[in-house]
């Protein structure tokens, strides 16, 4: 028996799973998630703010007229349809079946009342720096790879006095190469 869109809306909203609950849960719950989703970049799971960083950001929002707001949404599925056969000069439309609700839950900083997530506008240069730090960190990482595989074809050379070196670089360009 196959399920309908009708069907998988009515056990979603008797039967809620684990995504479905989140999706509804007090901004409290979902903040302990996030930070646990990040505890590899952040393995404190801590984050310090002081006046000056609410200073940026109510300026950052303030230059883009924005009120912010949180989004915390499990997108839904997709209703299926049943076939409908060809007429006339209309071709047949096949059968589609229903798609659950997505399998995640998105967080996201959004203009309040849309789904329009906020891009971060640096308003002063030490913010513009670290920005610009970390854009080119991100570039470098996508290269990290190609460069540790250059180094090693390098340290296979026998000319090379320094081999031992370039392969530990290799290896270390790319384990950081791995790293998200």
């Amino acid at each position: 028996m196959k399920t309908t869109a009708k069907q998988m809306l009515k056990n979603a909203a008797t039967n809620p799973d684990a995504l479905d609950r989140l999706a509804a849960a007090p901004l409290e719950r979902v903040l302990e998630l996030v930070f646990w989703k990040l505890r590899h970049k952040n393995p404190d799971m801590a984050v310090l703010i002081d006046k000056k960083d609410i200073e940026a950001f109510e300026q950052s929002m303030a230059y883009q007229e924005i009120k912010p707001g949180i989004l915390v949404e499990r997108p839904a599925g997709r209703p299926g349809h049943p076939a409908i056969p060809a007429a006339g000069k209309r071709r047949a439309v096949p059968e589609v079946q229903a798609e659950a609700p997505r399998p995640f839950v998105l967080v996201a900083l959004v203009e309040a009342g849309t789904k329009n997530t906020v891009k971060p506008v640096e308003n002063n240069e030490e913010d513009f720096q670290r920005g610009d730090l970390c854009r080119k960190l991100a570039a470098a990482r996508g290269k990290t790879q190609n460069l540790a595989q250059m180094l090693r074809n390098a340290a296979a050379n026998p000319d090379l006095a320094t081999s031992g070196t370039l392969e530990e670089a290799a290896e270390i360009l790319a384990l950081l190469g791995r790293a998200t």
